[in-house]
């Protein structure tokens, strides 16, 4: 049993995932396997798969026989494999080679956390470093409900999503939800809940920016305070409340939680007022018949 498993969920993901690839073949950590998640590619994607399997007994390959949408196929890399420590792999990222062994590291040295992280730059369709991608958010705070607060906040930009978790923490959660834009931040903050997140200050790990990455409009729309489906932030909120509910909290933190949510609630007052006359104006919309539109291409599903 591997000590360490990486999922790498990717559709069409022809352009980069041979580097993001190359990437984890030269990590430094020996204790891996790498299961890498077809959903239903229509390029090229099975044969830069396939051509790494068969060089690298590290890694294997499954293909969904149908695009099952792009959270559950993050979630069912999770409940497909095994190991104490668990990571999911962006197909366009790439990581440095010690990327896995500091957070393999953190985690070993910190046994109260449940995911650890490092650094993140951001680089371009080339490859080029732009930059370093500061990230405020008080993830590693001794205190759960400033924990769940940061991560819930809209000021981050969810890059313990691609950092490595401990499986245990992870399985009490309810992992991403399948119908949920914003699925991410609503697990890091669930997450939280459960313990520290920790973080290794080198820059490991490098974001690609690129135009059909499928985070840039989605991230630009919710920092605008725009929500890409009617009721989103409405959703959002709710969940959040029953992120606590699941935790298995005694009443008394629940309920110190909960307090900590409503001020969340008061503070984006604005935005939750606007999803909720959206959600009203969807309801009332609901018996137009309308056109489903396609869906979008992205690497990241």
């Amino acid at each position: 049993m591997p000590e360490l498993t990486i999922g790498v969920p990717v559709f069409n993901g022809e352009p980069y995932l041979a580097q993001a690839l190359a990437g984890l073949r030269s990590q430094t950590f020996p204790h891996f396997r790498v299961v890498i998640a077809d959903n239903a590619s229509t390029d090229h994607t099975p044969d830069i798969a396939k051509r790494v399997v068969a060089e690298d007994p590290r890694f294997s390959y499954v293909r969904r026989e149908r695009n099952i949408g792009l959270v559950p196929n993050f979630n069912r890399l999770f409940h497909e494999t095994t190991g104490e420590y668990f990571a999911w792999h962006a197909a366009d990222d790439v990581v440095e080679p010690d990327f896995y062994r500091a957070c393999v590291d953190l985690l070993r040295a910190r046994p109260e956390a449940v995911a650890a992280m490092t650094g993140v730059v951001l680089m371009d369709e080339d490859g080029a470093v732009l930059g370093p991608e500061p990230e405020a958010v008080r993830a590693d705070h001794p205190d759960r409900a400033v924990r769940f607060a940061d991560l819930a906040s809209l000021r981050h930009f969810s890059q313990f999503t691609y950092g490595v978790y401990r499986r245990a923490a992870m399985a009490r959660t309810r992992l991403m939800l399948p119908f949920f834009w914003t699925s991410d931040r609503v697990f890091l903050a669930e997450l939280a809940l459960q313990g520290p997140l920790v973080r290794d200050p080198r820059p490991l790990y490098r974001v690609r920016q690129h135009h059909r990455r499928v985070t840039l409009a989605g991230r630009a729309a919710f920092y605008a305070g725009r929500t890409p489906r009617r009721g989103t932030m409405l959703r959002y909120s709710r969940e959040l409340g029953l992120a606590i509910d699941h935790a298995g909290l005694d009443p008394a933190e629940r309920g110190r939680l909960r307090r900590r949510l409503w001020m969340w609630r008061l503070r984006h007052g604005h935005l939750l007022l606007r999803s909720s006359v959206g959600a009203l104006v969807g309801v009332a919309a609901g018996s137009v018949p309308r056109r489903r539109p396609a869906p979008p291409t992205a690497v990241r599903s």
